[in-house]
């Protein structure tokens, strides 16, 4: 999913089978590594941008009472996109997904990043001039999400590398 032109990573793969994200030389960016069946190898695709290491993200709840997520220290008036799941796995193994830490199936961020693109603030909007955004769901709508946990995490698009993501830490909320 990408708002900017098609960044090529190589076109030299060939039989590529696999391709996973994560942060492989301790910068704090996410790389990529692909697997190739036909020519038996790992390739490693250092990520060389400098992000924005203050882009935040922060989901509070207040039982009883609403559940606000908030974005600061973004571009100001860029996108972002804010990705949820319930997918259990992320508490098997936190910080390890492919979605700036976050597991979450590739459905679910196909449907919430279109959500996000036409204008659901749920999934995703506009920052303001400083850069920031916040939504508040009031508790009527929240408690109907009782006894469950919920991981989410925001991206904003880089606006000096086109088609490349800043995200944030991962963010776990469990409903009373």
């Amino acid at each position: 999913m990408a708002s900017g032109p098609l960044q090529v990573i190589s076109t030299a793969i060939i039989g590529g089978r696999s391709v996973f994200a994560a942060d492989i030389n301790g910068d704090g960016v996410s790389d990529v590594l692909s697997a190739s069946y036909w020519t038996d190898s790992v390739e490693w695709y250092q990520n060389l941008a400098q992000f924005n290491q203050a882009f935040s993200y922060q989901v509070t709840l207040v039982p009883s009472n609403s559940l606000t997520f908030t974005v600061s220290n973004g571009h100001s008036n860029g996108k972002y996109h804010l990705f949820h799941t319930n997918n259990v796995v992320n508490a098997l193994f936190p910080g390890q997904g492919w979605v700036f830490g976050m597991h979450i199936p590739v459905a679910q961020v196909v449907s919430q990043g279109a959500a996000g693109l036409q204008g659901n603030p749920l999934f995703g909007g506009t920052l303001n001039s400083n850069g920031g955004s916040s939504l508040t769901i009031p508790w009527s709508v929240v408690s109907y999400l009782s006894g469950q946990t919920w991981w989410s995490v925001a991206m904003q698009l880089a606006p000096c590398l086109p088609g490349l993501y800043e995200g944030s830490a991962v963010q776990v909320v469990t409903f009373p």
